[in-house]
């Protein structure tokens, strides 16, 4: 079985720019409170950025992904499991919380209540198996080695879910922080079809919502008002409206794109670039 990798730093590039620049927020479960609120008072919502990537995406389906550039648009659009917060510790997310057997064989997790896929259907244990099963059975999956451990996965009510594993198998939490762990709705998949691949429009429950996909140009994602997310003083997520990602081959025109403000966000640099952009 391949190792396993926790994507802190692609994680981390992703979810900078679902906060936006607004204050520093950090997205995930935290204080109640909303736009209305007095904690919200202070905060500012709306803009849009543009993101430019090194390479193109090669699939936004998580279970067919090869490329981690794939990344870091799904981390925009799909919510997983769990997440990683910025010590490497995995927290909870779409799960609130987990309990694991005293033989490491089994898992519980305890999901979040009342998350809305973006086309509406429920996320729930059942919405869990089917996305497990999808990416363990389906011919040509590229999640079947990160859920190899998993045997069966059982329904225990609406919002548990008992993950069954062969044998005890600790790397599995941080597969499901990656793309094993991302949750698709089934009707969106069903109904797109071959077109899933790189549409998968109102597919997820993150934050934002993929609205456009246009191979080699761009692709856009539009705020999900639903979105459960709030920072640590309890602001609603995320602040952007919108968020256009670009695929920029060459380093030194994504460097040109940035300096002449037709990109906000970079997510690489060749080092002599990076020299050259330290030195202006």
């Amino acid at each position: 079985m391949r190792s396993l990798r926790i994507p802190v730093l692609t994680l981390f590039v992703a979810l900078a720019v679902v906060a936006g620049a607004c204050g520093g927020p950090t997205t995930g479960p935290g204080a109640s409170g909303g736009p209305g609120g007095t904690a919200a008072a202070a905060a500012k919502y709306g803009g849009t950025i543009t993101f430019g990537l090194e390479n193109d995406v090669s699939n936004l389906d998580p279970m067919l992904s090869g490329l981690f550039v794939d990344r870091n648009i799904h981390y925009m659009m799909y919510d997983s499991l769990v997440r990683v917060n910025t010590k490497g510790d995995i927290i909870p997310w779409l799960a609130e919380k987990w309990t694991t057997s005293s033989d490491g064989k089994t898992i519980t997790f305890n999901l979040r209540q009342g998350v809305k896929y973006h086309d509406g259907t429920a996320f729930d244990a059942a919405s869990v198996k089917w996305n497990i099963e999808r990416y363990k059975n389906t011919k040509g999956s590229s999640r079947t080695g990160d859920l190899g451990a998993v045997a069966t996965v059982d329904v225990v009510d609406t919002y548990t879910v008992k993950f069954n594993l062969s044998a005890a198998f600790a790397p599995l939490l941080a597969a499901l922080v990656d793309r094993a762990g991302m949750m698709v709705s089934q009707k969106v998949a069903d109904a797109m079809g071959a077109d899933f691949t790189l549409k998968p429009f109102k597919a997820g429950t993150g934050p934002f919502i993929l609205t456009e996909a246009v191979k080699t140009d761009h692709y856009t994602l539009e705020r999900n008002p639903d979105w459960w997310g709030t920072d640590d003083k309890g602001n609603k997520l995320p602040f952007l409206d919108k968020i256009i990602v670009k695929p920029i081959l060459d380093s030194d025109v994504r460097l040109t794109n940035l300096r002449t403000g037709q990109v906000q966000v970079l997510n690489g640099i060749a080092g002599n670039s990076s020299s050259t952009r330290s030195a202006t």
